[in-house]
């Protein structure tokens, strides 16, 4: 059932207005946010308001844009000269040039799917796919010094993100134990003492719109270790910096060239990808659009893919911005349009495909805050991880009555769903 905002976006027509600003909010931080504020008036002495924080602001500047074209060029009912439509150049520019809704296809998908508010599966699925990640991290830290470490296994040894990696440093067999604790789709590596470094390591590993990076820390002894993968005109460059003390002890950059195919179940792709150092992809698109002197409109998504055998992980971090500054190029605002981030994971278990997706509270759109923000969706498939595809992963619905972590592996429930007999 339509809510009377909804009610009333479908009844716009004989628009007289239309205004695109921003509003300062006060962020979580105490920072200040700014978000589009769309205004317009329409058929006498009818207006809408709508902030990006507000439920239906992208399907209402879709309507708008909609109505805007379809009467611009026509005169008014019962007169023949052509309608006046008060619309100022800046306003006109984002609402025709720059779709304000571009990253919702991070979540359209998910429209009809049920949305969890707690986790139906118990798995440490992306901690184990990124062991190829953690050994490069140990590995990158420890040959700074001088030493080559080769990872053998890595196991968790009692709940709250503690694992023992177990392998090798310079031939001599090592037990490593581990900490990790996830924060959206960051994670820290607390790594305990070993013997051929000064102090505890810390591995920040954060997955950002432009960037991966990896940040390494001893406390005690000054160590930094900077390791970014970042987009930078159309190339993937990694830089790396070593501080020892407060001194820069290394400095390198370098393109990353190894090209990829980057695989989706829920977009459409069109990502510039990569292959890193440990075998995953990182894929970026970026566009830009200036709608004005003054004016900066970016698209920026980053994602992170990786799988083996029986796993798969897809990190996708995006925004969209529209930056305003002054004639003397000072920041008048930075206005945030959506932002988005969800982790996806796929686990084959028992000749099913189970597929988690994860959306993070960090969406500026409201829509994303209702409806997907710190939620869970589930869809299920018979297809091993390789032959995945829209065809033959099913979505958990409502009417699927799944409650429970024991009903979604409940396999009379699972063929139903996949319409098996």
């Amino acid at each position: 059932m339509m809510d009377d905002t909804l009610i009333e976006i479908n009844k716009i027509h004989d628009i007289e207005s239309i205004s695109f600003g921003d509003i300062a909010l006060l962020g979580e931080k105490g920072d200040r946010l700014y978000v589009p504020i769309l205004t317009i008036n329409y058929d006498g002495a009818n207006f809408i308001s709508l902030t990006s924080k507000d439920k239906h602001f992208n399907y209402f500047v879709k309507k708008v844009k909609e109505v805007y074209l379809k009467e611009k060029d026509t005169p008014l009912k019962g007169f023949f000269v052509p309608r006046y439509i008060n619309i100022d150049n800046y306003s006109k520019s984002i609402l025709l040039s720059s779709n304000v809704s571009d990253t919702s296809e991070l979540y359209r998908y998910y429209e009809d799917i049920k949305g969890y508010s707690d986790k139906l599966l118990v798995s440490e699925t992306d901690i184990k796919i990124m062991k190829p990640l953690i050994e490069y991290a140990i590995n990158s830290n420890l040959s700074n010094f001088g030493f080559k470490f080769v990872i053998e296994d890595m196991n968790g040894f009692y709940p709250g993100g503690n694992y023992l990696v177990t392998g090798y440093i310079d031939g001599v067999y090592v037990k490593i134990p581990i900490r990790i604790t996830k924060n959206n789709t960051n994670y820290s590596i607390d790594i305990a003492k070993i013997d051929k470094l000064y102090d505890f390591l810390n591995i920040s590993i954060n997955f950002d719109k432009t960037k991966l990076e990896i940040i390494s820390k001893m406390n005690n002894s000054g160590y930094v270790f900077y390791d970014e993968y970042a987009y930078k005109d159309n190339k993937l460059i990694n830089t790396k910096e070593v501080y020892l003390g407060g001194r820069c002890r290394l400095y390198n950059q370098e393109e990353v060239t190894n090209k990829s195919e980057i695989e989706s179940i829920d977009e459409n792709e069109k990502m510039n990808a990569f292959i890193l150092p440990w075998g995953a992809n990182l894929a970026f698109d970026f566009e830009e659009d200036n709608p004005d002197i003054f004016t900066k409109v970016n698209m920026r998504k980053m994602k992170y893919y990786v799988k083996d055998k029986d796993s798969f992980m897809d990190i996708t971090t995006a925004e969209k911005r529209v930056t305003k500054k002054t004639s003397d190029n000072n920041l008048l605002s930075d206005i945030v349009f959506d932002d988005v981030d969800k982790r996806v994971i796929g686990l084959r278990k028992d000749d099913v495909t189970y597929i988690e997706t994860t959306f993070f509270n960090d969406g500026a759109t409201g829509e994303y805050n209702e409806k997907y923000a710190g939620k869970y969706f589930y869809q299920i498939s018979n297809a091993p991880i390789d032959e995945l595809s829209k065809d033959n992963i099913y979505p958990i619905r409502d009417e699927d009555n799944i409650f429970s972590r024991n009903e979604l592996r409940n396999k009379r429930k699972l063929r139903k769903i996949t319409k098996e007999k």
